[in-house]
């Protein structure tokens, strides 16, 4: 991931502001309307390039900030097999068999298939922490 996207947008955050600021006929108000907005918009920026760091490994979390557990391996069922998934609206578990269908992929591509019914209520557990 290249955090140079993020200073890049800063940049034109603050190219844009200036030509804001540079409109003839602004009022007093108009202008501190405008620094605050400025100022919420690069505290923003500043959380979202932290972030990106933070999630590229670039900078590790203070003592005390909450350490995001590692994900539990792959395991890809064989066909006929059954397996457990967490339906992410209500965060409830189900049990399927795998047919190698559409559903059985997506659920696979997005981490949510499981080989046990504890294994899918520690994600659910997880994933509401």
């Amino acid at each position: 991931m290249d955090i140079n996207i993020t200073v890049v947008g800063m940049d034109a955050a603050e190219r844009m502001i200036d030509r804001l600021l540079a409109v003839e006929g602004q009022d007093g108000e108009d202008v501190e309307r405008i620094e605050r907005q400025m100022s919420d918009l690069f505290a923003a920026l500043d959380g979202l390039e932290e972030s990106i760091k933070r999630a590229s490994g670039m900078i590790q979390p203070e003592e005390g900030e909450p350490v995001e557990p590692e994900k539990p391996e792959a395991w890809a069922p064989e066909e006929g097999e059954t397996y457990y998934y967490v339906d992410t609206k209500y965060g409830q578990v189900f049990r399927a068999v795998w047919r190698n269908g559409k559903m059985d992929r997506v659920r696979a591509r997005l981490g949510d298939v499981f080989q046990t019914i504890e294994a899918a209520y520690r994600h659910v557990e997880r994933v509401r922490a």
